[in-house]
C-alpha cells in the first residue's frame, strides 16, 4: 500500500550526511502500518451481521482519521524542507558581496 522510494527511506538521509533520520519520517511508516492494518480488515469478507457492519464502519471512520494524519504530517514536513531551502536561499544572498 505504501508508495515508498529511496528518497522516503530515513537511512538515505544518514547516509548523506544527515546525523538522524526526520522524526516525521517514522511516524509516517507508522501511519502506513496502520492504515494497511485497517483496509485488510475492512475488506476482510461479507457482512452477515449488524454489529460486525458496526465495526466495520468505525475501521472506515479510524482509515480516514488515519489518512488526515498522514496528509498533515506530509504537508508539515514539506512546509519545513521549503522554508530551509528559504533560509539557505537568504544565507546565498546575504554572503554575495
Amino acid at each position: 500500500m505504501t508508495d515508498a522510494t529511496a528518497d522516503d527511506d530515513p537511512t538515505e538521509k544518514i547516509l548523506d550526511g544527515d546525523p538522524e533520520p526526520d522524526p516525521r519520517d517514522e511516524m509516517i511508516q507508522s501511519v502506513d502500518r496502520a492504515i494497511a492494518e485497517v483496509v485488510r480488515k475492512i475488506g476482510s469478507g461479507r457482512i452477515r451481521d449488524p454489529e460486525r457492519e458496526k465495526v466495520r464502519i468505525k475501521r472506515k471512520r479510524a482509515l480516514g482519521y488515519l489518512l488526515l494524519t498522514k496528509r498533515k504530517i506530509l504537508r508539515d514536513k514539506e512546509l519545513e524542507e521549503l522554508w530551509e531551502i528559504i533560509d539557505d536561499l537568504k544565507s546565498e544572498l546575504d554572503d554575495d558581496p
